[in-house]
């Protein structure tokens, strides 16, 4: 993911796959591909709501938490301007050891 973010390309890979770091620090440029593919742009967002876990009333304008995880390789995870409604906020997350991760929202 830092990679996406810092890349020259500035555009996410095709797709992600399991190469070991030690042999490819950055995604394999795949030459042929349609860049970026609609499905791989999405990928990122699903990644992040896989993390997140969150529950989401609209009509009530509440943003609830169910367990949320962030996998070894992340340290912390903030998501700005999220929106529910009328109602802007912040959210932050970061992990409290091996398996636990604390969260903190901040309104706008």
């Amino acid at each position: 993911m830092k990679w996406c973010v810092a890349s020259q390309i500035c555009a996410p890979p095709e797709l992600f796959c399991g190469f070991d770091r030690q042999h490819y620090p950055q995604p394999v440029q795949y030459p042929v591909a349609c860049s970026p593919q609609a499905w791989a742009t999405g990928s990122l967002f699903q990644f992040i709501q896989i993390m997140v876990w969150p529950l989401v009333d609209a009509p009530q304008g509440k943003f609830l938490l169910q367990q949320p995880l962030l996998p070894p390789s992340i340290e912390e995870l903030q998501l700005r301007n999220l929106r529910i409604g009328e109602n802007r906020f912040h959210l932050r997350l970061w992990r409290t050891g091996q398996e636990g991760c604390d969260w903190e929202v901040q309104a706008t």
